[in-house]
């Protein structure tokens, strides 16, 4: 039995591995140039195809390759699609194949293109054994593919086995060649130096990846135009090529500016006999548009009367802000009943609750009111909200026999400024109840999926008794359930007396619109309906406009 040594193991790791490395490089660079390359592509096509087939030359040289003297780089190209021969393959450990592609050929510079200092260009060290780039001078203008040679065969070479290859006879699978390997070029070595030397060989190492500015998030479509930069941590003489969403790359000349949503790829560059390429580097930024302002939601209006009378010489009146705190301020004016309304300029800050007196405005008043923004660029100022002396809902007045109808259904739960739709409803109702005389009869109905409350089936008159006990009981309600608009209309008919007026509130559209029969009922007797449409899509604004104009009412839409 043949016993290895120490170093003979550990040589024949290192070509197991060489081989293993070949078999990489093969497949990086089975197609390692595009042909016809225009000069919009650049310095960036050409570098990256010089360090492709370096690594090829690295491979070649590796494995027993031999490319000392020659000075034609299509020759090195050609040397490089050779195979090793029969006899010497059988017994090498390395690769014995082509190194790269058959098809793979050189285009020169033009007598132009070598004046102009602009066009990137590549020459072959035939010292170094290696392509590198140049700036000025004849020289390689692109590497590319040539159909025509596909099927040229480039022969074989005998090519040096290395220091182990198999033993062809019996015994030990391995055969020791009694030499140490030759150091070849584009091998990373680790050098050793004469101590009367002073140069220590090289040694190749792995450059740092970019740094990329800003940071790679989701920005403001207000930061747009974006200045990027990026920032090179290697040693003087590397530089950095970069990529646009997937573009080709081109080399890094300084600080760019991005308008859109934009990924950049960068990686670091540098004198292959020196350096390794760096891994790549990525980032990435989006611009988000700015939410369209929101129109804020009117004030909430609350009178304590209705009217002046013998009883009542002066309205307290108070205003609330529905929309978030610190979003707007409100502004409101009182006007005589009969005069017309100021513009908004002429308006003043509401500071707190305040009375009107009978004799400032002997005909009754109308306080208007509205919310304006303090930063345009989230909120708009909202709509007019009116109240006037005399009992009203929504603005709409109620005076003798009236129904309130209400929607208790689930999405009355969603937000309307700072509470719920449900609470501002009720906030609004027990003012206008509050607002009634005792010569008016009132009843109040909740609906959702069913008839929820009933006050009684009877229109009881206004006194404070009968206003504190619907009242506490619309406060112990909570709004849950579907849109049953049949529920809603059909519960006029069952009080008595009819009422004359009935004020129908939803915030969506019906579950069914199974209720043809119930409008003509309330039309034959004579009941007009008004309806309000309280934070409504579309579609349900439709619906209740229609209701209205049916039945002889008014349609009032109450929006945030």
């Amino acid at each position: 039995m043949k016993i290895q040594t120490l170093s003979q193991r550990a040589f024949s790791m290192l070509e197991v591995l060489i081989v293993i490395g070949v078999i990489g490089i093969i497949a990086a660079i089975a197609v390692p140039s595009v042909g016809n390359l225009s000069n919009g592509v650049k310095e960036n096509g050409l570098v990256s195809d010089v360090a492709t087939i370096n690594r090829s030359i690295q491979a070649y040289l590796a494995t027993g390759g031999d490319l000392k003297g020659i000075s034609d780089p299509q020759v090195v190209l050609d040397k490089l699609k050779t195979r090793n021969d029969s006899s010497a393959a059988k017994i090498s450990t390395t690769f014995s194949g082509s190194m790269i592609d058959k098809r793979l050929a050189v285009q020169y510079l033009t007598k132009q293109e070598k004046l102009d200092s602009n066009v990137p260009r590549a020459v072959w060290d035939k010292d170094k054994m290696l392509f590198k780039m140049v700036e000025s001078g004849k020289g390689i203008s692109q590497f590319f593919l040539d159909d025509t040679l596909a099927e040229v065969d480039y022969g074989t070479e005998t090519r040096d086995p290395g220091t182990f290859n198999y033993n062809k006879n019996a015994g030990w699978v391995w055969k020791g060649v009694e030499k140490m390997p030759e150091t070849r070029a584009g091998i990373t070595t680790i050098g050793t130096t004469d101590p009367t030397s002073s140069s220590p060989a090289a040694i190749v190492q792995s450059l740092d990846p970019p740094q990329i500015y800003p940071a790679s998030g989701e920005y403001p479509e207000s930061a747009s135009p974006l200045n990027v930069s990026l920032y090179n941590p290697n040693p003087s003489g590397t530089w950095m090529l970069y990529s646009l969403d997937g573009g080709p790359f081109k080399t890094y000349g300084g600080p760019f500016q991005i308008t859109a949503d934009t990924t950049i790829v960068a990686f670091t560059e540098g004198d292959p006999e020196y350096w390794t390429s760096s891994v790549q580097a990525s980032n990435s930024w989006t611009f988000k548009a700015a939410a369209p302002p929101t129109t804020l939601a009117s004030p909430l209006i609350t009178l304590s009367s209705n009217e002046f009378n013998e009883n009542t010489s002066s309205i307290s009146y108070s205003l609330a802000n529905p929309n978030p705190p610190g979003s707007s301020d409100i502004f409101f004016v009182l006007t005589d009943i009969n005069a017309p309304v100021p513009p908004r300029t002429q308006w003043s800050l509401y500071q707190g609750s305040s009375s009107a007196e009978h004799a400032n405005y002997p005909d009754g008043f109308r306080i208007s009111a509205y919310a304006k923004a303090r930063q345009n660029t989230n909120y708009l100022n909202s709509n007019d909200a009116t109240a006037t002396t005399g009992s009203n809902f929504f603005g709409l007045p109620t005076a003798g026999d009236v129904l309130f109808v209400l929607d208790g259904s689930g999405s009355m739960n969603g937000n309307f400024g700072s509470q719920s739709r449900w609470e501002a409803v009720v906030q609004e109702t027990i003012s206008s109840i509050n607002s009634l005389t005792p010569a008016d009869r009132f009843g109040v109905v909740v609906f959702s999926s069913s008839l929820k409350y009933n006050s009684g089936n009877i229109l009881e008159s206004a006194t404070q008794e009968n206003k504190d006990t619907v009242i506490s009981a619309l406060q112990g309600l909570s709004a849950n359930g579907g849109t049953n608009y049949q529920v809603a209309l059909s519960a006029a008919m069952n009080f008595n007396p009819l009422p004359s007026e009935v004020f129908m509130l939803s915030d969506g559209q019906p579950n069914s619109q199974n209720y043809s029969t119930t409008t003509n009922q309330l039309q034959s007797a004579g009941i007009i309906v008004n309806t309000i449409g309280f934070d409504v899509n579309n579609p349900a604004e439709i619906i209740l406009t229609a209701i209205a104009n049916l039945l002889g009412g008014s349609y009032v839409n109450i929006s945030q």
